[in-house]
């Protein structure tokens, strides 16, 4: 049986099986929508607690003094730019950094994983 939709001119005509295809094909699009919706909601919330977590194991081990913190030696160097284009480098002496023993910077302080693998430290002037 063939029908028209009032919105559509009058040459326009659809049957009922198509029409069936068209709304299941929105319903899936809704849906889609609301499992994308769902999945980033649910990645957020991990996110948060997982730092959660981390700070609070963090908080527990500065409060019992249990290895809170670590230090690294860090060598810092100016890298001074010429006119000629060219760089100087001029190095520092070593110096102790303090860092926290934990998969997110706290209180300021860089994670030691991050902080070991990035010992050298240019200074641009």
């Amino acid at each position: 049986m063939l029908f028209s939709l009032p919105w559509l001119s009058a040459t326009k005509r659809y049957s009922n099986d198509q029409i069936a295809i068209k709304g299941s094909a929105l319903k899936d699009h809704v849906s889609m929508k609301k499992i994308i919706a769902n999945a980033l909601l649910v990645i957020i919330a991990l996110a948060v607690l997982v730092y959660a977590c981390d700070y609070m194991i963090w908080r527990y081990r500065a409060a019992t003094n249990n290895n809170a913190y670590g230090t690294l030696t860090v060598q810092y160097y100016y890298a001074i730019g010429e006119k000629s284009g060219k760089t100087e480098y001029d190095f520092q002496p070593p110096q102790q950094e303090t860092c926290v023993n934990s998969l997110f910077p706290h209180a300021g302080y860089s994670p030691c994983w991050y902080e070991r693998k990035h010992t050298e430290k240019a200074i641009r002037v």
